[in-house]
């Protein structure tokens, strides 16, 4: 077989190579791409279906597997993830491209994709690697019969050279938050991976690679499925919620102490709260701030309010370096509000709570908004009672809270 230049970097050509795909939800994206499925295995077989996507857009889980029910053992899936290249051969491709990653279609032996197609297409059985991702080798091999139909799927699916393989082909779309935020859940818990690394390599290496091959390949589809993050659903999986509680309260370090509250100490806070490029996060009740506080960066994002009473959200958070920190707001999105706070914590009846002189910065200028108490609690199961506990003794009453965030202040 003839060994593929893999030191050619092609770029997808952004011009559509036919008619405008249609677009669809996921439920009825999937049931359309079926019917169409169905319709074409009754001139040809077999029939190749190609879907493509984004990292944690849904392809595999989701699009590859439903359709694969459907049509049960006349059915296949075959992973591009199969055909990387191991570990020896990317070294020596390392060589002369030095920024070679997997993330880039060169990672691949995209000559055996094709060949293992064609193969199956007319009718011959073929032995298909199997990629190890933690030995970064294909140590074992599988024998794959042919079906009525092959479904394709990877990021390259619809690359040149590949997606013209395809008798339908898919793209299943997601907005870079959505793709963001799955990916830190996902391999937080897969990969056991810690977030800072996570967020890194997204930066560095996943997002830039999917704007210059993945995105473009969209022209390709015949069928684009929107399959996007749901906050509400899917924040769930950040594994950590927050009981929060907020009052207009104007006390005194001293009248603290007598109620019974000991000070832990005074951090000046400033808060960048964002927006992705793709969609406003104050009309799905989303946060996502970097917090300067000394030399700390810290990355936290919020999910939808899950109680309004006690203002419990789904949240993670992460220290961040100042290099990454820039890094990620080159790609994600930009500043939408800064918020400054003079903040003195304290505890009282094992919670933790702060009192706050917050201000809002506009055009450099610091606008006074007022004197807070602020109480949280990362317990799920008994955080609001240790709330109402704690708010007995400021004696302050969890009806008199103010609903309203710094940030929507």
């Amino acid at each position: 077989m003839k060994e593929r230049n893999a030191t050619t970097i092609e770029k997808v050509p952004r011009d559509s190579i036919g008619q405008k795909a249609k677009i669809y939800n996921l439920e009825e994206g999937l049931e359309v791409v079926i019917k169409h499925v169905i319709k074409r295995t009754l001139i040809k077989s077999p029939v190749v279906v190609e879907i493509a996507g984004g990292s944690a857009s849904g392809k595999t889980e989701i699009v590859a597997t439903g359709l694969k029910n459907a049509f049960g053992d006349d059915a296949m899936v075959i992973s591009m993830d199969d055909y990387y290249y191991d570990k020896t051969r990317m070294a020596v491709l390392r060589e002369t491209l030095h920024t070679i990653n997997y993330d880039q279609p060169a990672s691949m032996d995209l000559d055996l994709i094709k060949m293992h197609v064609n193969e199956l297409r007319a009718g011959r059985s073929i032995t298909k690697p199997v990629y190890d991702i933690k030995t970064e080798s294909a140590d074992k091999h599988e024998i794959v019969h042919p079906v009525k139909v092959i479904i394709l799927e990877g990021m390259f699916a619809l690359y040149p050279g590949i997606f013209e393989l395809g008798d339908i082909r898919v793209f299943v779309d997601i907005g870079l938050h959505g793709r963001l935020m799955r990916r830190l859940f996902r391999d937080m818990v897969k990969a056991d991976r810690k977030p800072v690394d996570i967020l890194n390599n997204f930066a560095n290496q996943v997002q830039p690679m999917h704007e210059l091959f993945v995105e473009p390949s969209k022209v390709n589809a015949d069928f684009i499925i929107e399959n996007e993050y749901k906050p509400d659903v899917e924040a769930q999986r950040s594994g950590l919620h927050e009981v929060q509680k907020k009052f207009e309260f104007d006390i005194s370090s001293e009248n603290l102490r007598r109620l019974g509250a000991e000070r832990l100490g005074y951090f000046l806070q400033i808060d960048y709260y964002y927006n992705p490029k793709d969609r406003n996060l104050m009309e799905t009740d989303e946060i996502l701030r970097i917090r300067v506080e000394g030399n700390k960066r810290i990355l936290t994002y919020k999910g939808p309010i899950s109680d309004k009473v006690t203002k419990k959200r789904p949240k993670f958070e992460f220290e961040i370096d100042e290099a990454t920190a820039n890094k990620f707001l080159d790609f994600y999105g930009s500043v939408i509000k800064i918020i400054k706070k003079e903040r003195t914590m304290y505890s009282i009846q094992d919670i933790v709570f702060s009192a706050d002189s917050v201000y809002k910065v506009e055009n450099g200028q610091e606008k006074f908004i007022g004197n807070f108490i602020e109480l949280k609690s990362n317990n799920e199961i008994d955080g609001e009672y240790r709330i109402k506990s704690a708010l007995s003794k400021l004696n302050l009453n969890l009806s008199d809270g103010i609903k309203k965030s710094y940030f929507e202040m």
